[in-house]
């Protein structure tokens, strides 16, 4: 967090403190300093940590709130963007993905400036369901296939939603009665009974005979065989270290193989005696056939 990344609000959070961790209920990337993560009171927020999808473009890595002139609006979109991310709540939405966090804003602002157009202000307690009916006609009136109709109503129900975590408040009623967003806005439903065709009773029957077969009598020699890979694994990894790289007089001999073979001598004192004799040893050693 720095000062550079920090804009004076007008108004402060009555639920996040500043120094709240963006990130604080995700897996980190490993080696991650703690201490650099993006903290509530920034505008600019880096999602990098918690983006494990190497080809995730850069621009979808951060989320930038700088943008938002009103402080109203600013502050309802970081409580909004950061309550997504880290609240779990006893329902199926489930929380919000960081590579969704960019979209998720860029709906929020859209449905807020419409919000601003119609009634002057944003001020989620003047969003009545006719005000929601307005929005998904405009919605519709776009060229613009239903399931991005129900995206841009997910504001509308995530105000909801999330409306204990806002500091001005949300919707105090269900948007479209509950009914699903992407209902309302025309997506064909899905049927919930599994349509595959039913596998021949002759076929799953030979395979469940095969998988007792396993569990039964071959299970034993299985987990013999991973037990015995273990212990030679383990006697692999506990060897000496030498033992890894070949011994002494192996590397040597590799070594000098090489560099006869690269048409290279070895530097060697002309005065052999004053080493004890190792060059009249290495020259006259059979396995080299004297050739040093």
């Amino acid at each position: 967090m720095t000062a550079t990344n920090r804009v004076k609000a007008t108004i402060p959070s009555a639920i996040r403190s500043p120094s709240d961790i963006v990130l604080c209920s995700m897996k980190l990337k490993e080696g991650t300093d703690r201490k650099t993560l993006s903290r509530f009171g920034d505008d600019v927020w880096d999602l990098d940590p918690v983006i494990f999808h190497v080809t995730a473009r850069n621009a979808f890595r951060t989320i930038d709130f700088t943008d938002i002139v009103c402080p109203v609006e600013r502050l309802t979109a970081k409580e909004y963007i950061f309550a997504w991310l880290n609240e779990r709540l006893p329902d199926r939405t489930g929380r919000l993905r960081p590579l969704s966090a960019r979209a998720a804003l860029a709906t929020l602002r859209q449905f807020m400036a419409f919000v601003r157009e119609r009634e002057g202000r944003f001020d989620a307690a003047l969003i009545d369901q006719d005000l929601l009916d307005a929005y998904l006609a405009l919605q519709k009136k776009r060229s613009v296939l239903p399931t991005r109709v129900g995206a841009c109503l997910r504001p509308a129900a995530q105000l909801h939603r999330l409306a204990r975590f806002l500091t001005h408040g949300g919707l105090d009623f269900v948007p479209w009665n509950g009914t699903p967003i992407f209902k309302v806005a025309g997506c064909g439903g899905r049927p919930y009974e599994n349509m595959t065709p039913r596998i021949p009773e002759p076929v799953i029957g030979g395979l469940l005979r095969w998988s007792l077969r396993y569990v039964e009598l071959f299970s034993t020699d299985i987990l013999a065989a991973r037990d015995e890979l273990d212990s030679l694994e383990v006697a692999y990894a506990a060897r000496p270290r030498y033992a890894r790289r070949g011994s002494v007089e192996g590397r040597l001999a590799d070594w000098i193989e090489r560099r006869r073979q690269a048409g290279r001598g070895i530097p060697v004192w002309n005065e052999p005696e004053r080493m004890g004799g190792i060059c009249d040893a290495i020259a006259l050693d059979q396995r080299l056939d004297g050739h040093v």
